[in-house]
């Protein structure tokens, strides 16, 4: 075989696996991240706070509940952002995944007369190149 006809049916080759392969960016987002962000800057008080200073504060909750005589807010916030790369032709030759993910929750529990019995949040994530979106 020819080095021509080595190169041509290399670069036939080259152009199949790039005629098969794709690429996807997904973005998945619930919740709003306010919250993530002013979590740890207020200064609520057990017994004192109330909830709608809460609500003034962080907005509305995403969801609340009513326990007993309790009263539950809950915030959450996800944002999840997938890349891929595929290189396939009958079988995958080659493929890359990127996925970087932020998912944190706020739970705010009052007594009843509205009074902040106790509140805790997730893990937040470091204030680094992603969380940069947020400020």
């Amino acid at each position: 075989m020819s080095t021509l006809a080595a190169r041509i049916g290399s670069a036939l080759l080259v152009a199949c696996a790039l005629w098969a392969s794709g690429c996807t960016v997904t973005t998945e987002r619930y919740g709003d991240p306010y919250y993530v962000t002013q979590a740890q800057k207020v200064q609520w008080r057990l017994g004192t706070t109330t909830a709608i200073e809460v609500a003034q504060t962080l907005g509305p909750p995403d969801d609340y509940a009513r326990r007993g005589t309790e009263l539950w807010y809950l915030y959450r916030f996800r944002d999840k952002r997938t890349s891929r790369l595929v290189l396939n032709y009958y079988l995958n030759w080659f493929q890359r995944s990127t996925v970087h993910e932020v998912d944190s929750q706020l739970v705010v529990v009052f007594d009843e007369d509205d009074l902040l019995l106790w509140h805790g949040v997730s893990e937040l994530p470091p204030s680094g190149e992603f969380m940069r979106h947020f400020d």
